[in-house]
């Protein structure tokens, strides 16, 4: 089992990348649960500047996916949007 974050892009402009991507993942057997109360994970803010903004969102989402992780017994946490990972992956 794995937390799945979305992220606002793939809510907004990707749904059905979304969509396919969980389909594959279901047939795979790859169990996704999505994160409770997530949030943006701050990569619409300008990357270039490592001011304290940039780590504020995505350390919001970690922290609530270190609780969320405790309810559902999984450690793991996937994103399909790579502007996702790598705001998630700098804190």
């Amino acid at each position: 089992m794995y937390i799945y974050y979305p992220g606002c892009t793939l809510k907004s402009f990707a749904k059905r990348y979304e969509e396919s991507a969980l389909a594959v993942a279901k047939k795979l057997g790859i169990e996704l649960v999505e994160l409770k109360n997530w949030t943006c994970c701050g990569a619409v803010y300008s990357t270039p500047d490592d001011d304290l903004i940039h780590h504020v969102a995505a350390a919001r989402n970690l922290v609530r996916a270190q609780v969320f992780s405790r309810e559902v017994g999984s450690p793991n946490i996937v994103t399909l949007c790579a502007m996702c990972y790598h705001v998630l992956k700098r804190v």
